[in-house]
């Protein structure tokens, strides 16, 4: 028996949806995970289908340090790690899409900044999703960004 995220994504490609932009924003990557499946099932089956995966690192993820020109912002060391840890495992597990994904980092308020990229790319659809350690992290960027944008999100956890 289909999933019913299987069945509406069936429904939306029968109403003619053959070119799709997807916004997947992530705080990890679980390749095991529905978000991930969910992801290439769209690059699967929509031939026209284009991913940017989005990790947003928070401002106190970063240190600022004066320069003669001014303040300059940088990432921790953790935050560096886990940011390209995040953009390997994304290039791995979508290499067979390679020349249709892309991987975004910034900095900001979460669920801001993913309406903002989501603005930018043209986003048709935007996906969340976490695992059951990060739900309670993940419930308020969630909640925020479903206040904040038009555009569907598809919440996979």
């Amino acid at each position: 028996m289909e999933s019913e995220n299987v069945i509406a994504i069936r429904q939306w490609m029968a109403a003619g949806v053959f070119q799709m932009k997807i916004l997947w924003a992530v705080d990890h990557v679980n390749p095991a995970g529905n978000a991930v499946l969910l992801t290439k099932f769209f690059l699967s089956h929509i031939d026209d289908a284009w991913l940017t995966v989005l990790h947003v690192s928070r401002q106190n993820a970063s240190v600022y340090y004066k320069t003669p020109i001014g303040l300059r912002q940088i990432l921790t060391r953790d935050e560096l790690l886990r940011t390209k840890e995040i953009e390997e495992l994304v290039l791995h597990e979508f290499q067979p899409w390679r020349t249709r994904v892309k991987f975004r980092h910034e900095i900001g308020d979460p669920a801001h900044t993913i309406g903002e990229v989501a603005r930018e790319e043209g986003a048709d659809l935007v996906i969340v999703g976490g695992s059951n350690r990060h739900m309670l992290r993940m419930g308020p960027v969630v909640h925020e960004l479903l206040q904040r944008t038009e555009l569907p999100v598809l919440v996979s956890h």
